[in-house]
């Protein structure tokens, strides 16, 4: 029996698992809101734990896919070659997949920067003390000193945006690096 090919099709085989369970999680999310309209509140108590709980076995069967692709092959996957500057290069936005196969790809690099920022949790980033551009990444307030600096506020915070998708992927690369939180950060084609 060829390996390669087992470690692939077992992976994939976690992979549906991990997608039937998340269908499972936004079903219970409906159903919550549906009992929570209706002010059933012991429903919803018990749907929030079945709800709870569900996530938590996700996430043991995702580190089993991941201990199952580790175990069988410890070399880390081959990084894609950097998009280059110069010519009509095609416009490109990053995709990031979690550890437990969530995977947030939005119209532009910058919505996904920020979409991930805030669901690692702004405070862990803020608390990295990484800068952008000469500016902190995370800012309380606004820049207004001269310079011109796109940042995106989300949660009373000024996230700095003002980079390339290449300089996004790398500062969530470091992000996942130093919260040790394996992320899978891609910069793919947008259509």
């Amino acid at each position: 029996m060829n390996e390669h090919l087992n470690k692939d099709s077992v992976a994939a085989a976690f992979k549906l698992v991990i997608e039937e369970l998340d269908k499972s999680y936004q079903e219970i999310t409906k159903q919550i809101t549906q009992a929570h309209t209706k002010g059933d509140s012991e429903e919803v108590q018990d749907l929030l734990d079945r709800g709870k709980s569900l996530k938590a076995f996700q996430t043991r069967v995702n580190n089993l896919r991941q201990e199952w692709i580790d175990g069988i092959d410890p070399r880390p996957d081959p990084q894609p070659e950097p998009i280059r500057r110069g010519g009509n290069r095609p416009p490109t936005k990053l995709k990031v997949t979690f550890p437990y196969g969530e995977r947030i790809e939005r119209n532009s690099a910058r919505n996904t920067f920020v979409e991930t920022i805030d669901k690692i949790g702004i405070d862990k980033v803020r608390k990295l003390g990484l800068h952008g551009n000469g500016v902190p990444l995370i800012d309380s307030a606004p820049r207004r000193d001269g310079k011109t600096f796109a940042q995106q506020k989300i949660q009373g915070w000024y996230i700095c945006i003002y980079s390339s998708t290449l300089k996004k992927k790398e500062q969530l690369d470091e992000i996942a690096r130093r919260l040790r939180i394996r992320l899978k950060v891609e910069i793919i084609p947008r259509h």
